[in-house]
């Protein structure tokens, strides 16, 4: 566990100005291998404890069985005698004898296995109470040497605190440097990459719409028909009108995962007493109808990558009532929307 910023302070100022800094330096270490050394004991004690007690328990039971046994083999010697003395009160006092040592014995096993778990329990929870016991000790050694941190830092001139605010600054400025650092490298790569994609995505766009205008798809799959389009269309509008009762203020993997989860109608109790019930999110597959919808909210448009995902999955994008990427050939060849999706798309956003 990291050391709170004031006790780390203290140590840095007194490892800084005070001339006997190792000697203390070394009693903290010291105080720290006691306490691991009297944990590692505690369970090392406990688990043979354990052992011994696990050992004595069908010990015990084979002791006492054996005393069974041979009690029974004395009975079945005197028995005879017994018998003849019928009526006698040696017999009468013999056989009394002879239950009051049956429930002994019985009694003395009783206790023994008792004590047997009582030792079993007692090793279970030594470890615990070991480590309390050494973290106990750890701190009481921890703060005498703290105490003379604060001393020595006295004398030294130099406070806690000032250490302290000498940290907290140069800890800011190097998160602030690191941040910054972070930001450059992660603006480099996404430059990149987006270059990278870029191209490759409109050399795609290009040839997939070329197949297009010579009929089919990028996957030659039959083209969806009338009612799959107006299904499409409807799906997009939906996630979209969703999408925007959040206000934006989901993620793009928090959204995906809403809607491939799917969220039922919950009854909601506001502070005046009333009670209203949200209206469910149905579920919706993660494929390019998703995320023609997700672009559509979060950019304006559907992103190229999106527009081939479309195609591969046998869609016309151009047909769909979603605002294409402006592009070259491909952007030309895309550019209108069927007269299907732009009523539906008009409709719902209506």
């Amino acid at each position: 566990m990291a050391r709170p910023l004031m006790d780390t302070a203290a140590e840095r100022a007194f490892l800084r100005y005070n001339p006997s800094r190792e000697a203390l330096a070394d009693l903290l270490r010291a105080a720290r291998e006691r306490r691991q050394q009297s944990i590692r004991a505690g369970k090392s004690y406990g688990a043979l404890t354990l052992a011994a007690a696990e050992r004595a328990r069908p010990e015990v039971q084979q002791a006492y069985a054996q005393a069974q046994k041979e009690a029974a083999a004395a009975h079945n010697v005197v028995a005879p005698v017994l018998a003849a003395l019928q009526g006698s009160p040696l017999a009468a006092g013999a056989e009394s004898e002879r239950a009051a040592q049956a429930e002994r014995m019985a009694a003395s096993q009783a206790h023994q296995e008792g004590d047997v778990a009582a030792r079993e329990q007692a090793a279970r929870e030594y470890p615990a109470y070991a480590a309390r016991a050494a973290e106990g000790q750890f701190n009481t050694e921890r703060n005498t040497i703290s105490n003379k941190f604060r001393s020595l830092l006295e004398n030294e001139g130099l406070s806690a605190s000032e250490e302290r605010t000498k940290m907290s600054e140069q800890q800011a400025k190097e998160r602030k440097e690191e941040a910054k650092e972070r930001r450059r490298e992660e603006g480099a790569e996404r430059r990149s990459l987006r270059s990278d994609q870029t191209a490759k995505e409109g050399h795609q766009l290009t040839r997939e719409s070329s197949r297009e205008a010579h009929g089919g798809t990028r996957n030659g799959s039959k083209p969806p028909t009338r009612k799959e389009l107006q299904t499409a269309v409807n799906t997009i509008g939906t996630i979209r009108q969703i999408i925007g009762k959040h206000g934006g203020h989901l993620s793009r993997g928090e959204a995906v995962a809403l809607l491939s989860e799917g969220k039922p109608s919950e009854t909601v109790k506001e502070a005046n007493g009333e009670t209203f019930k949200t209206k469910a999110i149905p579920k919706f597959p993660p494929n390019a109808l998703m995320a023609a919808a997700l672009d559509w909210a979060e950019k304006g448009r559907v992103s190229r990558n999106t527009v081939a995902r479309l195609r591969r999955e046998g869609y016309d994008p151009s047909k769909l009532g979603i605002p294409l990427p402006r592009t070259g050939t491909a952007g030309k060849v895309e550019r209108g929307a069927g007269k299907v999706g732009r009523q539906v798309a008009k409709a719902l956003e209506g």
